[in-house]
């Protein structure tokens, strides 16, 4: 067996350079853009061997920070934490607590992913439209998904998606997410003319950005 069978390759049309890395969810992943070759991504991997040791041990360190599935695990919404109550009935978060029936832990945590993503569309799909007002950028559809490599994304055509996973994190880095994507509606690759127009929509963008890769490293998901 390859010894870098279980890494994992994502290709993106938007991509334009090759990243190796540990991946917030303990996985080492190669991204790079859609037309990348295969045999040209074997030979990468296979140069790089001695950095892949190295992100095999942060990946491992990764995977041990991982949070135990329990009762009264202190679950992120917005960036403060909530109490996982075992309820009778009840699917819900209420303000104050996640509400979950017992059950199988699988079960337990599709119900608790369902719950987020009713959040993140409630939650991220307001303020996307607060902040395309504000900033006099059209746009066309929201949707929520279940994204663990990305934050979000945006077509040419305007449509915006975004991760479930980042109603999670404070409120300001939300916003910058959404500001990154909404300066995707100028410029779609990253290039410095995006980096000009995201810096006026986000002032703080690299800050943000750096504290979101943290906010993903200490708190990873359960799975």
């Amino acid at each position: 067996m390859n010894g870098n069978d279980n890494i994992k390759i994502i290709r993106s049309a938007r991509r334009r350079r090759v990243v190796l890395r540990a991946a917030a969810n303990g996985n080492i992943e190669l991204l790079v853009p859609q037309s990348f070759p295969e045999s040209a991504a074997q030979q990468l991997l296979q140069d790089n061997a001695a950095v892949i040791v190295r992100l095999r041990e942060k990946a491992r360190q990764i995977s041990s920070a991982a949070p135990v599935f329990s009762e009264n695990v202190q679950l992120f919404y917005l960036g403060k934490t909530y109490p996982l109550f075992q309820s009778l009935r009840l699917k819900q978060f209420d303000g104050e607590r996640f509400m979950v029936p017992a059950g199988k832990t699988e079960e337990r945590l599709t119900i608790l992913e369902n719950i987020y993503k009713k959040l993140a569309r409630q939650y991220i799909t307001q303020r996307v439209k607060l902040l395309a007002e504000k900033f006099e950028i059209s746009i066309g559809t929201i949707k929520i998904n279940s994204a663990v490599t990305r934050w979000g994304s945006c077509s040419a055509q305007g449509n915006l998606n975004f991760s479930w996973h980042l109603v999670r994190c404070p409120e300001e880095l939300i916003d910058s997410v959404i500001c990154h994507e909404l300066a995707h509606r100028f410029v779609l690759n990253h290039s410095q003319r995006f980096y000009q127009k995201l810096r006026k929509l986000d002032p703080f963008f690299a800050e943000h950005r750096q504290a979101l890769r943290l906010f993903a490293r200490q708190h990873p998901w359960f799975r």
